[in-house]
């Protein structure tokens, strides 16, 4: 049931064709890096664009994509992309046949291999058909290497004779196949004769699947002209859906097993091996794509992609290069926001600090800057950030330093901390508008293309005045609205709720309102201190079921994987470091920060973190 539920599913790549795909595509640092013929694991959580990825690569998605940079990386691509999505009906079959075929789990994922090896044979039909399409004009040669094609397949895949020799019936047999086992499982299962069913399985379970595809592509090599060195790359889909024995499987393919073919898979943001021994190394066997932002260099290429993105959009919707994203959504700066609060302070308050709206403001930290003004106001209102200042020879009622040194450690590091105190300590308003423009849109996507598009459209739709720029007050409704739905979907997604110690435990009210809620009191609520946790390891003293929903979290996104040096491990989310997504972060009333740690196992507890319990990043 993973698969079923986020944020903005309309957005979906796997219900638009290739042609939809193609015409809004937009090229990136990681489309360019997969695109090489070499294996990889693409990796990255719901949302994050790699079934589009995937598509791009295909006969199809490429004839489709046309623009200013898609003929130069066209013609560069040294293989035919093979499409296979992946079906979450695999792993309840398999779940169901472990069920009720206990002892028997060879016969079990046999079956299972079957019907994997159906999907990628259906999904090389369609690859031909499309090369086909894409490549042959003239369409009584088109029918022609049709029917060789077919009748090759239907030969070295051991279709019945007499099937009509086109890439239609050929997919239809197969999925005859699928029906004729499907039937038989029922059947004996049914009657109670289980044990039957090695005696009964037909020949054509038992072939191997990458046989089969060395095969059908041989057959169309044969009969459409190739070039020499071009490869075949097999792209499959939503790996994490499947059952572990084929990912396994699919993984140990990463290694090259033939010079003519290469394994493209995506998977969640870190892919457990558990104790399975592999001879499969990164680096030396595949490289892999990571699709989520864990570090400043992401950021800026994920904000300049963003850009990209949402300008083709712009272009599209209001048909108009007078428009660009600045002027519709405006642009986040710090020092914005800093003023929106102190304009927002009553007379009393700003006569406390000796502000004056729409005074001339000093730069950097200088007296009568921005910075010096907020922190006069919340050293004012909190005494514990006056004593931190203080103890660092900032005169809290005069904070300002031309010291580079105390520059860069306290007022540049600081300021972050010390807006977000000052708009939410004590304070009671509902939704102060600071979320709003770029690049702040952008960071709170956190690398999803889905969530981005999907926020989009609705900040534009509730622009019923239709004025530029969008009032940061509709956005950062718009945002906090997007924010709490986020939360609800995790809260009710079918895989969210687990059995821990007798007792429901969800994710989303038992797990990341924990986290938040956690943060949001070390860096609002309680004393100001010189290091606010806004990561988590996961310990090894958390429990296992628990564990378990937190790889649930990572795949739909609702914690970013940090520090991503190895993508395949043996103890999957257990000492990795991770971070709330931003998209939760209006929820929560944080920033989107890395700065220090603290052991999950503390938050849960809810125990206050010693010194070597939280630790500087």
């Amino acid at each position: 049931m993973i698969d079923k539920l986020l944020l903005y599913d309309t957005f979906n790549a796997r219900y638009f064709s290739f042609k939809d795909i193609s015409e809004s595509f937009v090229v990136n640092d990681e489309y360019r890096e997969l695109a090489k013929d070499s294996s990889m694991l693409l990796m990255g959580s719901r949302g994050c664009g790699k079934t589009t990825l995937l598509k791009m690569l295909t006969p199809a998605g490429l004839a489709y994509w046309n623009d200013e940079e898609s003929s130069s990386i066209k013609d560069n691509i040294k293989f035919t992309g093979v499409y296979v999505p992946s079906d979450i009906q695999w792993k309840n079959q398999f779940d169901y046949l472990r069920k009720h075929l206990k002892n028997e789990n060879s016969v079990v994922e046999i079956i299972i291999e079957f019907l994997f090896s159906c999907n990628i044979n259906i999904a090389l039909c369609k690859t031909f058909k499309s090369i086909l399409d894409f490549q042959v004009s003239d369409p009584l040669v088109k029918i022609q290497k049709e029917y060789k094609i077919s009748k090759g397949l239907i030969s070295n895949w051991e279709l019945p004779t007499n099937t009509i020799p086109n890439l239609d019936n050929v997919e239809l047999e197969i999925l005859q196949r699928v029906r004729q086992i499907n039937n038989l499982i029922k059947k004996l299962i049914f009657s109670g004769k289980q044990k039957d069913f090695r005696g009964n399985l037909p020949n054509y379970v038992f072939n191997e699947f990458f046989d089969l595809t060395k095969l059908g592509c041989k057959v169309v090599e044969e009969n459409i002209d190739f070039k020499d060195n071009m490869k075949w790359a097999l792209c499959f889909d939503e790996l994490e859906i499947v059952p572990k024995f084929l990912q396994m499987k699919l993984v140990s393919f990463l290694r090259s097993v033939d010079q003519k073919f290469i394994f493209k898979l995506t998977t969640t943001p870190l892919f457990d091996i558990e104790n399975n021994e592999i001879d499969v190394t990164q680096g030396n066997d595949f490289s892999s794509v990571k699709l989520w932002v864990y570090d400043e260099e992401g950021l800026n290429k994920w904000s300049r992609f963003s850009a990209r993105l949402i300008e083709k959009k712009i272009i599209n919707k209001y048909d108009s290069g007078v428009l660009d994203v600045n002027s519709i959504f405006g642009e986040w700066i710090l020092n914005t926001l800093i003023v929106d609060e102190l304009n927002s302070l009553n007379s009393f308050e700003k006569e406390q600090i000796g502000y004056k709206k729409n005074s001339q403001l000093y730069p950097s930290t200088a007296k009568k800057s921005a910075l010096y003004y907020l922190f006069k106001r919340l050293a004012i209102i909190d005494d514990s950030f006056k004593q931190f200042i203080d103890k660092r020879g900032i005169n809290s009622d005069e904070p300002f330093t031309n010291d580079p040194a105390l520059q860069k450690s306290v007022f540049l590091k600081y300021k972050v901390d010390a807006i977000y105190r000052l708009i939410y300590k004590n304070r009671t308003r509902r939704n102060p508008p600071i979320h709003f423009g770029v690049p702040y849109i952008y960071e709170i996507c956190d690398g999803n293309p889905r969530l981005l598009i999907g926020l989009i459209n609705e900040i534009l739709n509730q622009n019923n005045s239709g004025d530029f720029p969008i009032s940061k007050n509709s956005q950062s409704s718009v945002i906090s609205v997007a924010s709490k739905k986020y939360f609800n979907l995790l809260k009710n997604h079918p895989d969210s709720t687990i059995t821990v110690n007798n007792s429901d435990f969800n994710l989303a009210t038992d797990l990341i309102d924990k986290i938040g809620n956690f943060f949001f009191q070390k860096l609002v609520s309680n004393e100001f201190q010189k290091s606010s946790p806004t990561t988590f390891i996961v310990d090894v003293d958390i429990n296992a079921k628990i564990v378990a929903l937190l790889e649930t979290a990572l795949h739909l996104g609702a914690i970013v994987y940090l520090d991503p040096v190895e993508s395949l491990s043996k103890t999957g989310v257990i000492n990795k470091r991770f971070r709330l997504s931003a998209f939760l972060t209006p929820r929560y009333k944080i920033p989107n920060r890395i700065i220090s740690f603290v052991k999950l196992s503390v938050i849960l507890r809810g125990e206050k973190p010693t010194n070597h319990q939280t630790e500087i990043f």
